[in-house]
């Protein structure tokens, strides 16, 4: 049933490794879990290899709480990006 369900968080910034956003957040979908791409802005982010999404949500729209996991991309400059970051 839908408690099986979970809710993932995938935090991203510029610089994020593509196979590392892109392949969880569609293999969780198709799993029937939701996810969902946050940044630190609501303008689309381009990947290390330049592919851009558009996040669902800023990250100060949301709570940890709300969430079931987190998934946090490599990259040269994301997980930099995102420590930096207030």
């Amino acid at each position: 049933g839908d408690d099986l369900m979970a809710k993932i968080a995938i935090i991203a910034t510029d610089g994020f490794e593509e196979a590392e956003l892109i392949y969880p957040y569609y293999r969780l979908k198709e799993a029937g879990h939701e996810s969902v791409v946050i940044s630190l802005g609501k303008r689309p982010i381009e990947g290390k290899f330049g592919y851009v999404i558009k996040p669902t949500f800023r990250i100060d729209e949301v709570s940890a709480n709300d969430y079931d996991g987190v998934i946090i991309p490599g990259g040269t400059k994301n997980p930099d990006y995102l420590r930096r970051s207030k």
